[in-house]
C-alpha cells in the first residue's frame, strides 16, 4: 500500500481494456487488480496518472453547447473543473472553484430558470448547493445518468435556509451545523464546508487509515499518499466498508463520519427526474435543469436562548424573590466597603 511509481510498464494481461476503465474511472474497485494482475507473468501498468489523462475526456471535448436561460454560454468558462472522489467533475456555480456564483436567479421574470447542457457522450450529472461535491453517496433522486442520445429533464423546487445573527455566535455542537467558513483544520482539499466535504474527506481519512493510501483520483493534497497496485487490492477488499456509511444502531457496517450538515445548505425538493431514451442516430446528449418555482418558502434557524437572556432572566428572579436588582447587589458592596472604609 505504498505510493504509485508513474513508470510506465508495458506488458500483457487477459483484459486490459477492463483494467484501463477501472483505472481511469475508478469507483472505489479495481477487481482487475486482484484477478488480471494477480498471475505472475501479467505486467500492470502503474501509470495511473497517464491512464486517466489519455482516456477522460477534457472540457473541449466533452461539451458540444450550454445554454442559461435560453442563452448561449460558453461551456468550459462557466463550468470549472473540481476534484472529487469521481476524479475531476466539471461544476457550476460552485464556490470551491469561482469567487462568487456567477448565475443566480432573478425575481424579475415569470419564467423558470432552465440551464441546457449538450454534451458529445455519456455523464453523469448531480444537483447540489454552491458548496456541495459530487460524492459517492448522494441522493439518488439529486442525480441523473444521461446516456448518449437521450434528453434527461430534471424539475425542481428550493426551500431556503436563513439563519438569525445569533446563530454563528453558538458553537457548531450546540447549534448542530456548520457554516461553510467552519473548516475543520484537518480538511485538505476544500476551502469551504459543506456535508458532501466532511464526508469525502473522512473517506480518504479511512482509506489512509485502512490501507495507508488514498486512492489516484483524490484532490493533489493527497498526491503524496497515492495508492499503487497493492494500495489499489486493499481498497477493492475494503470496498464494502468504505463506500458505506455506519448506521447508528444498525447492522449496516461502514465508515463512522462525524459530519454535521451545512447550517446554510438549502432543501431540494425534486418535482420531476425523466430521462427520454434514445431515438435515431444522436450523437448527443441533452440534459435540461429548471427551477420550476421561485423560492417561495424559507426555513429560519434561530437561538431560543441567548447569554443576554440569562442575564435578564437572573435579574428578572433576583427582582421576584428578594425585590432587588443587579444594581442593588452593587449597591450592598459599595455600602459594606467604600462607606465602611471612607468611615
Amino acid at each position: 500500500m505504498g505510493t504509485n511509481s508513474n513508470s510506465a510498464e508495458n506488458g500483457t494481461i487477459k483484459n486490459p481494456a477492463r483494467y484501463v476503465d477501472e483505472i481511469a474511472f475508478f469507483e472505489g474497485t479495481c477487481y482487475s487488480c486482484l484477478s488480471d494482475c494477480a498471475t505472475e507473468d501479467a505486467v500492470c501498468s502503474s501509470a495511473f496518472e497517464k491512464i486517466v489523462s489519455d482516456h477522460r475526456t477534457t472540457c473541449e471535448n466533452f461539451f458540444s453547447f450550454c445554454k442559461w436561460n435560453t442563452m448561449p454560454e460558453l461551456c468550459c468558462k462557466i463550468f470549472r473543473p473540481v476534484q472529487t472522489e469521481f476524479g475531476t467533475c466539471y461544476t457550476f456555480n460552485n464556490n470551491h472553484v469561482t469567487e462568487k456564483a456567477q448565475f443566480r436567479s432573478t425575481m424579475t421574470t415569470l419564467n423558470p430558470d432552465v440551464l441546457e447542457i449538450n454534451a458529445f457522450q455519456d455523464y453523469e450529472a448531480f444537483l447540489h448547493s454552491s458548496d456541495d461535491i459530487p460524492f459517492w453517496n448522494m441522493e439518488y433522486d439529486r442525480r441523473i445518468t444521461v446516456p448518449v442520445g437521450s434528453e434527461a429533464h430534471m424539475i425542481f423546487s428550493i426551500v431556503e435556509i436563513v439563519n438569525e445573527p445569533e446563530v454563528s455566535m453558538t458553537s457548531p455542537e450546540v447549534r448542530r451545523c456548520r457554516f461553510s467558513d467552519e473548516v475543520p483544520p484537518e480538511f485538505l482539499s476544500y476551502k469551504f464546508y459543506s456535508y458532501s466535504v466532511c464526508i469525502t474527506e473522512c473517506r480518504f481519512a479511512a482509506q489512509l487509515a485502512l490501507c495507508n493510501c488514498t486512492h489516484h483520483l483524490s484532490p493533489p493534497e493527497y498526491k503524496d499518499r497515492i495508492c499503487d497496485i497493492e494500495g489499489l487490492k486493499c481498497l477493492t477488499r475494503n470496498h464494502d466498508t468504505l463506500r458505506s456509511m455506519m448506521i447508528p444502531d444498525g447492522n449496516v457496517s461502514g465508515i463512522e463520519c462525524d459530519c454535521l450538515p451545512s447550517c446554510t445548505e438549502p432543501d431540494y425538493n425534486i418535482v420531476s427526474n425523466k430521462l427520454d431514451e434514445p431515438v435515431g442516430q444522436v450523437i448527443s446528449s441533452i440534459a435540461w435543469f429548471t427551477l420550476g418555482a421561485r423560492p417561495h418558502q424559507r426555513i429560519t434557524r434561530q437561538v431560543t436562548r441567548t447569554p443576554l437572556d440569562l442575564v435578564v432572566a437572573m435579574g428578572n428572579c433576583i427582582g421576584l424573590f428578594f425585590g432587588g436588582s443587579i444594581l442593588s447587589i452593587i449597591e450592598i458592596v459599595y455600602y459594606l466597603c467604600f462607606r465602611k472604609w471612607h468611615a
